[in-house]
């Protein structure tokens, strides 16, 4: 048989349970410790502060906490920013076009006099650029 009691502690709420021929009770809440956190910060903005805010996160490109932490404290997030998918797949279609583009460009490049050669070289360098601008979109090396 067991004995199950619900007791008020210091702690909180302690369960005593005894067992028939097994001894003292054995005692649960004792031991547990619950962490103790900060406590939360609240903000209360004006009528329609929560809009202006919202928006100025999202233009900045950050959740509302990373702008109000940056803005109080002057810290930047230490970690990047995921790129959304969609933004994953533009940048993908922006790669893919500027290959395509750069192999059109070295094939004319070989049929082509030397006047057309210097102009195609400066249009594959505006090609690397925005290879460049896409991987970084990406959070990749270049």
């Amino acid at each position: 048989m067991s004995d199950i009691r619900k007791k008020t502690g210091r702690k909180g709420v302690t369960y005593q349970v005894r067992y028939a021929d097994t001894g003292p009770p054995l005692s649960y809440g004792d031991t547990m410790s619950r962490k103790k956190r900060e406590p939360t910060i609240s903000l209360r903005l004006p009528e329609g502060g929560r809009a202006d805010l919202d928006a100025r996160a999202r233009a900045a490109g950050k959740t509302r906490n990373a702008y109000i932490v940056e803005a109080a404290l002057g810290i930047t997030a230490s970690r990047k920013r995921p790129v959304p998918s969609a933004e994953k797949t533009m940048f993908g279609l922006v790669l893919a076009h500027a290959a395509g583009a750069k192999a059109i460009v070295e094939l004319l490049q070989s049929q082509l006099d030397d006047s057309m050669r210097i102009q195609l070289r400066a249009y594959l360098q505006h090609l690397d650029d925005i290879r460049t601008c896409a991987m970084l979109g990406l959070g990749k090396e270049p």
